[in-house]
């Protein structure tokens, strides 16, 4: 049999203990009539806990041994704690355990009025901290026909605890068979020891018939109890593993419109999954369209958004599909993405940008594959030492890598409003337009990250437009007349931001991956463009990168 970590073990056996889980056995010290000692609960909480931390393989602690007795008032040697006293104990103990990383403390209770631990046990539990508490009545788990007929009608020290303990610790039991205990209140039920003590409804200290006990019978209750206590428990472990949060996976899950309040939460949501969204960007999008906006709420707590953006010369769009990681799989993701569909309902042409995730959700609404896009990521320049001499003292310093010439022809000039909608006429011409209303709003946000080339006529050629990020700040729209002036374009940009983290979602061009690839992008991940209903705005020649995936152009 394994050996156990528990109350004769030296702190290096403690130290060394790979399990996380303890078990607490609680018990009680107070009268069991004339023929069981003050401690039975106690030895019974000790047995099983044992046996339960054997099969578990985790540590066992010694025993509480004096709790909650109050209703043992006036028998000498009964112990109890006072109320507020018991709740501190069980909490400091777990507040001890919590800071030495264990993360389960199983309570397994052998004494009936230690009620206080139901709800010391929700209280640290709804915390949410890393130690959740697991509590176990031990007598609660005799499934033995012997158990069932020597409980009934029985409260405490009758023939059912009797015989348990003929069974673990026969050499403690005194003279049980003339242990006569009746009713000395008429009607009196276990409940009224709220309202009188055992010394007055059970003068004789029991409650039931110790006569009836059976030492062969309380053998096969302890291995009842043995054999149900370790499968109990590892079922409340593993809901534990699942469900981590006390309440917030309970409950409906609601769906309304998200709201400027909404905010902080989308970005956190953005945080998890890595997104480079910003408070500016979820502003955006409820300036263009604050009823196409919404929010899955469970518990007043947002667990997942979805944006929806209508045409504004191009294809209506669905973006910023988040769901917070253990909410997943449960239709949040589902209904959300109904509800946008249903602001877009009179769109003739719905486009979005997948991920593998999603994609399965998507096709099952009607959605088509039409392109891959890729998002390709420049870092930022790698730390430098200065100093005068290599190993003398020096500061370190984040210093980005000098940005790459401009490649010749045509110079890229900071874009100014003026340049708005000749910029707009241009992009209309790639077959999945911006919008003229669009890019005013990217370059407003902006207008330090937008740049524009003009050839020696004065003709537009190109230009682009920025958005600052958490993790890098993008390029797009990048639309150009041929794959030359965008790599100046893209050249131009990296200029402006003095080598600043930079990204970009690039289509399938030729050749065009590894234009940016020679200028330090590197590919981050691919997005499935996808489209439902009549394809108004196939895939656009001269777009080189698009505003995102929240907008697509």
């Amino acid at each position: 049999m394994n050996e156990i970590v528990g109350p004769e073990s030296p702190t290096t056996a403690w130290q060394a203990l790979e399990s996380p889980w303890v078990v607490l056995p609680v018990g009680a010290t107070e009268q069991h009539g004339p023929h069981l000692p003050v401690n039975s609960d106690i030895l019974e909480a000790e047995y099983f806990a044992r046996h339960l931390a054997r099969d578990l393989g985790a540590g066992l602690l010694p025993a509480v041994p004096v709790l909650h007795s109050l209703e043992q008032t006036g028998f000498r040697g009964s112990l109890s704690l006072g109320l507020e006293t018991g709740i501190a104990l069980i909490r400091d103990i777990a507040e001890q355990l919590e800071a030495q990383n264990f993360t389960r403390l199983i309570i397994l209770n052998f004494h009936g009025g230690n009620t206080i631990l139901k709800p010391v046990a929700k209280d640290v539990n709804r915390r949410d901290g890393k130690l959740k508490i697991i509590l176990l009545n031990g007598w609660e788990y005799d499934s033995s026909d012997e158990g069932r007929r020597l409980g009934a009608g029985e409260v405490h020290a009758g023939a059912w605890e009797t015989s348990l303990m003929l069974a673990i610790h026969p050499e403690l039991v005194g003279d049980y068979s003339v242990v006569h205990s009746p009713a000395a209140v008429d009607g009196a039920v276990q409940d009224d020891l709220a309202h009188l003590g055992f010394a007055v409804l059970r003068p004789v200290g029991a409650w039931g018939d110790p006569r009836r006990a059976d030492a062969a019978a309380g053998g096969a209750i302890a291995a009842s109890i043995r054999a149900n206590l370790a499968t109990a428990a590892r079922r409340r472990l593993d809901w534990l593993d699942r469900s981590p949060s006390y309440g917030e996976a309970a409950g409906p899950v609601t769906i309304r419109r998200f709201g400027p309040r909404d905010i902080p939460r989308g970005l956190e949501l953005c945080r998890m999954a890595g997104w480079n969204h910003r408070e500016a960007d979820w502003l955006q999008f409820l300036d263009i369209n604050p009823a196409g906006c919404f929010a899955a709420v469970r518990n007043g707590r947002v667990v997942g958004t979805v944006t929806s953006t209508p045409s504004m010369g191009g294809p209506a769009w669905i973006a910023l599909m988040l769901v917070q990681p253990e909410m997943r799989k449960q239709g949040v993701g589902k209904n959300l993405f109904r509800r946008a569909l249903d602001a877009l309902a009179e769109e003739p042409c719905v486009k979005l940008l997948a991920t593998p995730e999603g994609y399965g959700l998507y096709t099952s609404h009607g959605f088509l594959m039409e392109d891959v896009w890729t998002l390709m990521v420049r870092p930022a320049g790698p730390p430098e030492v200065s100093g005068s001499a290599a190993g003398e003292p020096g500061r370190d310093r984040q210093r980005p890598p000098a940005p790459p010439e401009e490649a010749k022809g045509d110079p890229v000039l900071p874009m100014t409003e003026t340049d708005l909608a000749e910029a707009a006429a241009l992009d209309a011409d790639t077959g999945l337009p911006s919008g003229e209303r669009l890019l005013r709003l990217l370059y407003a946000a902006a207008p330090h990250l937008a740049g524009v080339t003009r050839d020696a006529s004065g003709r537009l050629r190109g230009f682009f437009l920025g958005r600052p990020g958490e993790n890098y700040e993008s390029i797009g729209p990048l639309v150009a007349r041929d794959a030359d002036t965008a790599e100046r374009l893209v050249r131009g940009f990296l200029r402006f931001r003095g080598g600043r983290a930079s990204g970009m979602l690039t289509p399938p061009l030729a050749g065009w991956a590894d234009r940016l690839k020679a200028l330090g992008f590197q590919e981050k991940r691919q997005l499935y463009q996808m489209s439902r209903g009549e394809n108004l705005f196939p895939a656009g020649r001269d777009r080189y990168a698009i505003a995102g995936p929240d907008f697509g152009y």
